[in-house]
């Protein structure tokens, strides 16, 4: 694709001007989900996979840690623990994966690194409440 609007990526956080590459949404939670590949390299895998407009990825309580934990020899996974969660969360802000503000309820990609336009996805984040209606309680 050549010419023309498209996605904008700007520049980077090196100050680059970047160009841009599209990806299946889905190998990124497959990987997310593979136990072979290192803990940091799989939260930015599930930051990409569930990243909504404004690059905000929402997870239940314990969503992340069952996307990090790994699979039991007979069925079903293992969570991830806490701690576990939270230092790759940690070491995903510090090596610029994640923006500052991630959290095991979400987590945050650069937009320089990745957007979507894809129309099922909101421009919401419940955790950091953006986008939501303020409702007025009446008197």
């Amino acid at each position: 694709m050549s010419g023309g609007k498209g996605i904008s990526f700007g520049q980077d956080n090196r100050g680059q001007q970047t160009g841009w590459i599209a990806f299946a949404v889905a190998e990124h939670e497959i990987r997310a989900r593979d136990s072979r590949f290192t803990v940091i390299y799989r939260i930015e895998q599930a930051a990409l996979a569930f990243a909504n407009k404004i690059g905000h990825a929402e997870f239940d309580d314990d969503e992340l840690a069952l996307i990090l934990g790994r699979e039991l020899d007979l069925g079903g996974r293992k969570l991830a623990g806490e701690s576990t969660v939270r230092k790759a969360v940690k070491d995903g802000i510090r090596l610029g994966v994640l923006l500052e503000g991630s959290n095991r309820r979400c987590l945050i990609v650069p937009q320089w690194a990745a957007q979507t336009e894809w129309s099922q996805r909101d421009s919401l984040c419940h955790e950091h409440r953006i986008g939501l209606r303020k409702h007025r309680r009446s008197a």
